[in-house]
């Protein structure tokens, strides 16, 4: 088995309650919390009452997007695309 490792850019995706769409840069592996923080929409949530500001994210699905190029694949070729540590249900 041949492994490629990509290096790409990332953006955490959203539409907040009001039907604002928003794409902020995402450092992955990350999460929601640390992006919005990193792109200076929210302040730490660890910090005072801080926390309470985030409320408005309760809900709210997120996508982290990312594209790549691949190398050229045979046709029919058997191509496994593995990520490691992703976890879709927190």
């Amino acid at each position: 088995m041949i492994r490629y490792s990509w290096e790409s850019s990332w953006n955490l995706k959203y539409t907040l309650k009001d039907g604002q769409n928003v794409q902020i840069p995402a450092k992955v592996p990350g999460n929601v919390l640390a992006d919005i923080v990193r792109a200076n929409l929210e302040k730490d949530p660890f910090l005072a009452d801080n926390s309470l500001e985030f409320r408005k994210y309760d809900y709210i699905d997120f996508e982290y997007i990312t594209t790549f190029v691949t190398p050229e694949f045979l046709f029919g070729e058997r191509v496994e695309l593995v990520f490691s540590g992703v976890d879709t249900i927190a």
